[in-house]
């Protein structure tokens, strides 16, 4: 498995143990809707809310991203200035 996979079956599997502690049925609309929401904020954190490079990263068309963001009622703005300093884009950036 690799890096990404991990990270997504670890967020998978928090979302399900999240559910079962409240005593909720684990519903796979529900569940997949919360994975994707986990999964855009991500990409947005580590884009610095940059919609075009989040979608990139994603695998999607922006307007499919920015579709996904009024849905889930997303501000991609609180992601300015968010991005982790492990961000695979911060690698080789000038200081």
């Amino acid at each position: 498995m690799s890096n990404e996979t991990d990270s997504l079956a670890i967020k998978l599997e928090t979302i399900i143990q999240q559910s079962l502690a409240k005593g909720s049925e684990v519903h796979l609309t529900s569940l997949l809707n919360q994975l994707e929401v986990s999964m855009i904020m991500t990409a947005l954190k580590e884009n610095d809310g940059v919609v075009q490079e989040s979608a990139n990263q994603l695998g999607i068309l922006r307007t499919t991203l920015t579709m996904k963001l009024r849905k889930y009622q997303i501000n991609k703005s609180q992601f300015k200035g968010k991005r982790s300093p492990s961000s695979k884009h911060d690698l080789g950036e000038a200081a």
